[in-house]
Order: structure tokens, then sequence, then C-alpha cells
């Protein structure tokens, strides 16, 4: 695991980095896997939110195989998008949590390009892509769960 993630996302950035070594990634539709929502930290917490935000962002820039700055611009635009929303709800703490993982992200820049350097020095595999945007789905349109993504837009 990357030691830069912790509590959200470490294992989505995982399997982005097994597979693009051309592991497979496989599961067993018999198991029943039980998550504690909310375990280690509240829905509502800050702490979450800038995780979220932070994490997601650094798991872009490694891992994003094409131009990465026109993604990571709609990308932060679409996070702002997501702070005026905190804003309107009153939700002070929640947008601020949003500025500081724009804040870190920033500062984290020139050690999560050089992460990206050595996943693309190392890739044997391209990974599927979403062409569109899950935050604007999640946001605009509603979408909350992988089954109602609309198929065809996954590619090579």
């Amino acid at each position: 695991f990357d030691p830069d993630f912790f509590a959200h996302m470490e294992e989505i950035d995982w399997c982005l980095r097994a597979q693009s070594l051309g592991y497979t990634l496989m599961f067993c539709p018999e198991s029943t896997v039980y998550h504690l929502g909310g375990g280690t930290m509240p829905y509502s917490s800050p702490f979450k939110t800038y995780l979220n935000f932070k994490n997601n962002l650094s798991m872009i820039i490694k891992n994003h195989q094409g131009w990465l700055f026109p993604l990571l611009f709609i990308r932060m635009s679409l996070d702002g998008i997501a702070a005026f929303k905190f804003l309107f709800e009153g939700k002070i703490s929640l947008l601020w949590a949003v500025f500081k993982s724009h804040m870190s992200t920033y500062k984290n820049l020139p050690r999560n390009l050089k992460k990206r350097s050595q996943i693309k020095q190392t890739r044997k595999k391209a990974l599927l892509n979403y062409k569109g945007s899950i935050v604007w789905g999640f946001y605009i349109m509603k979408t909350k769960n992988y089954r109602s993504l609309n198929k065809r837009r996954f590619e090579l």
C-alpha cells in the first residue's frame, strides 16, 4: 500500500497498480463482505471529506494514463462545485476540508508525479477507463452505485 493513503481509497489505488502490473483482479461472487460504513470515522467528518478528496486526486495523478492536467482541471473544478454545495448547506468545515485537500495536492504534486513516473515505467497493462465523470454522475445525476454506470463508457 502507498503510505500516503490512509483510511480511504488505499484499496482502489492498490488494485489499480496491481492491474497495471498485469495482475488479474478477481472476486468470488459467493462471498459476503461486511463493511461498516463510517467505521473509521463518521460520514460527515471533515477529516473524512479531506481524505476522500485528497486521496482521489492523488490516485488520479499517480494512475491516470492519459494527459493529466486537463483531467485534473476538470476534477478540481467539480470539487469546487462540491465545496460551494457545502457552503450553501452551511457545512463550512466540509468546504474547508475540500480547500485543504487541494492545498495538499499542490504541496505533494512533485512526490505524486514521481510516483506516476515510477508506475508508468513498470506498467505492463493498460487500465480500464471510464469515459465520463463519476463525480458529475454522483452529484448531478444522483448515480449512487457501480451498477448504475453506463457500461458502454468503459474502455481500455
